[in-house]
């Protein structure tokens, strides 16, 4: 699959699309609500790890 090899880029595959389709993926994973109110499309191409208190 061709869209594996690119996955490891990440910004590349959502270029490919579009400079609309830059903001579509945002939107759709805020659908579901899973607590991702503040949109951060830099967030969904590469995690952070954060510090978890414990």
């Amino acid at each position: 699959m061709p869209e594996g090899e690119e996955g490891g880029e990440g910004g590349a595959e959502v270029r490919k699309g579009g400079a609309g389709t830059d903001a579509v993926p945002p939107p759709a994973l805020l659908r579901p609500g899973r607590g991702y109110q503040p949109p951060v499309p830099i967030s969904l191409r590469a995690p952070r790890p954060v510090p978890v208190p414990g």
